[in-house]
């Protein structure tokens, strides 16, 4: 249903129809903020606010172009659109004005992805460390960019880190890398995202009149902004302009890379005045099981929203959800409906995404990968598996073992990837530019790899393993062979000892070592043979029309999607909570983040995977006794010895949420005041509210 054609709630009419103070929102999934907000800016148009006099401010740029199309449909070209902006994009202008105005000097746009912004960071972190130009510290790199991050967040030059007491238990290392990060961008004339935005600022408290004109900000997803974008926000409402912030700190995941959750819960308020709380507690996306567990999970958090997050009584699907105990992924298909309905398969890391990936090839399922970028449309990619390493270094592995040579791999798209991967992972040890020599003849289709492993093996260095071993693998499987037991062969001749070895990033390499074991456990319980895999792998068949394609994606990427069905893998506690601070959400987490801290935001994250789902929600999770038990006494409680399945499916308190949801949909909700948890009589009384 288009938004100009739903119909709003009391709660939502409330805030479209607010007048004359600061807003804050605070707004659980699938409460309908966006059809609210764009009702919100078409009731100040008519109420005869110019469209120059409202800003709108989206966090990444698939929600910007979502809402401006939205509003578009909305106002039927009777009203010129207000501006639409990221933070980013808004701040990229600020600064090209400036340096029009020859205020700022002309520098290019350097972005994470591009190979200097890596080129760039580890030639910082080789000055600050005094590394030799052979030589990358492991993982330092990593927690390097992480502290430039924060540091970036905070709007803290290095000379001013220096001497702030936030920073002094920081490496000296790491500020001298920062300094020099800072000045070899200044050597080369770039500038990142982050520092557009600490010069946006600074130009506009230098002149304050070129915002004067807006009355109106509204700001979407308040609970993931920074400290420089909350002074931002500050400096462009002036003294004269309302903000509206939309947000929910349940979904605040982003810690890690400088978001501060009390932005919304608490600071806004105290800044912002005078300010209206208001809330949009009703969830038009998913049916009451879900909104009960979800409840349930979140409570377990100290910092949370006060309102239960309560499903429209006639407005939303009868969400299904169910816990698999050590189902396989090559089972996907039972869980998916042929030919209707969008699908999702989640998880908390890309090592659990290769396995799914996988599984769907077996399954001739087709998929898709959207981007995670934040400044990015919603793009995808047709296959991320060849990005892995640990990938590569198997495929060649078993060809050799199967075949004795790559002549499979012939003219394959991925070759180069391939080759490469596998020569870097393997576990040889380079002399300097043996590797990229190496590589240069195995692209040539013709050529003898035993005879060019030879020559690298003669070299005199010392490797992972025995040029004997590789060779005792030549032709040693068939086809037909089990592909478990192909694995165990190519790991007894050490083959897979030095995945994620080589990674200068301790995240990354942790990644590939999980990746490894998820494929191998993948392998062993699918029972698929050496053949099936190679085939799945290289050249999948043709998927079926019967299946519309499954979105991928970690909870990250997930963030703002819905889908009909959600399949929820990788639910092991082993993996998720990520308890070390080199594994939180995929980053490491800054040094003012304490471990309570960390295992919120990790309940948040999960929090958010869950609420993707309409109308079916999967969770895949390991044979666990002690779950078996939890579920069997309806319990919602954490466990305080460390469980097999993650914490989190625990806290879910399944078996009571579903019964409670069954009452309510038979008519019986009465009955609910008999349970002895409190959530079902709190749930049932916001519900009445409703009706």
């Amino acid at each position: 249903m288009s938004a100009q054609n739903k119909k709003v709630t009391q709660e939502q009419r409330t805030i479209i129809e607010h007048n004359g103070s600061h807003a804050l929102v605070k707004a659980v999934p699938g409460s309908g903020k966006t059809t609210t907000l764009v009702k919100r800016v078409q009731r100040l148009l008519q109420n005869g606010i110019m469209p120059e006099q409202i800003l709108v401010l989206m966090y990444n740029k698939a929600a910007q172009i979502s809402f401006s199309e939205k509003l578009n449909l909305t106002l039927k070209n009777q009203y010129r659109l207000p501006d639409v902006r990221t933070f980013h994009s808004l701040a990229l202008e600020i600064v090209q004005q400036a340096v029009q105005r020859g205020e700022l000097d002309h520098k290019n746009l350097l972005t994470p992805d591009m190979p200097e912004y890596n080129r760039i960071i580890r030639e910082a972190y080789k000055y600050g460390y005094a590394a030799e130009d052979s030589f990358v510290e492991q993982h330092e790199i990593q927690e390097l960019q992480l502290f430039i991050d924060r540091c970036h967040a905070d709007g803290s030059s290095p000379e001013e880190i220096q001497f702030d007491p936030a920073f002094d238990k920081s490496p000296k290392e790491h500020i001298k890398a920062y300094q020099r990060f800072v000045e070899l961008l200044q050597e080369q004339r770039l500038r990142t995202f982050d520092i557009t935005l600490a010069e946006a600022k600074q130009i506009i408290i230098k002149q304050q009149h070129l915002f004067s004109q807006l009355t109106h900000v509204i700001v979407d997803e308040y609970q993931d902004v920074n400290l420089v974008q909350h002074e931002l926000i500050r400096l462009l409402a002036g003294e004269h302009a309302k903000v509206m912030a939309v947000g929910d700190i349940n979904q605040s995941i982003y810690q890690w890379r400088g978001s501060r959750p009390d932005f919304i819960d608490g600071i806004f308020e105290q800044q912002f005045q005078p300010v209206k709380v208001f809330h949009l507690s009703c969830t038009f996306r998913f049916g009451h099981m879900l909104s009960l567990v979800a409840n349930s999970l979140i409570g377990k958090n100290t910092h949370k929203t006060t309102k239960l997050c309560v499903s429209h009584p006639s407005q939303t699907p009868r969400t299904d959800v169910a816990i698999h105990a050590g189902l396989c992924l090559s089972k996907t298909p039972l869980l998916l409906t042929k030919g209707t309905g969008s699908a999702a398969i989640l998880a908390r890391t890309n090592a659990h995404l290769a396995e799914a990936e996988l599984a769907l090839r077996l399954c001739q399922i087709p998929y898709t990968y959207p981007s995670d970028n934040a400044e990015q449309s919603t793009k995808s990619e047709k296959t991320t598996l060849f990005k892995r390493r640990e990938v590569c270094v198997l495929v060649v592995a078993f060809l050799l073992t199967i075949d004795g040579n790559l002549q499979r791999l012939g003219r394959h798209n991925d070759r180069r990837t391939i080759i490469a991967g596998f020569l870097w992972d393997a576990g040889f040890n380079w002399a300097t530019g043996q590797m990229k020599d190496a590589n240069a003849k195995l692209l040539n289709q013709s050529a003898d790899i035993w005879q060019i492993m030879s020559e690298i093996f003669q070299n005199g260095r010392k490797h992972r393993f025995q040029l004997k071993d590789l060779l005792s693998l030549k032709g040693s499987a068939r086809e037909t062979d089990l592909a478990a037991e192909v694995y165990q062969k190519i790991a007894m001749a050490g083959l897979t000892e030095n995945i994620g070895q080589e990674s200068s990033i301790r995240r990354e390499s942790n990644d590939q070592c999980r990746g490894m074991f998820r494929i191998k456990e993948f392998l062993q319980s699918s029972k698929i043979t050496a053949g099936e895999f190679l085939s799945a792998v290289l050249n999948p068949q043709t998927a079926s029309s019967s299946f519309s394609p499954v979105t991928l994606a970690t909870f990250h990427a997930a963030k703002g999607l819905e889908y009909d069905t959600v399949i929820i893998t990788g639910l092991n506690d082993a993996e998720f909570p990520a308890t070390s601070p080199l594994e939180i959400a995929s980053h490491v987490a800054t040094q003012d983040v304490t471990n309570e801290d960390s295992l919120e935001e990790e309940r948040r994250l999960f929090y958010v995977g869950i609420t993707r789902a309409k109308q079916k929600l999967h969770l895949l999770v390991p044979q666990d006794e002690r779950l078996a038990h939890w579920l069997d006494k309806g319990w919602n409680t954490t466990p305080k010895k460390d469980p097999v399945a993650s914490r989190f499916v625990y806290e879910l308190g399944l078996t009571e949420c579903l019964k409670v949801g069954q009452a309510i949909y038979a008519g019986s909700a009465d009955s609910i005041n008999s349970f002895t948890n409190k959530l079902p009589r709190q749930y049932l009384n916001e519900l009445r509210k409703l009706r």
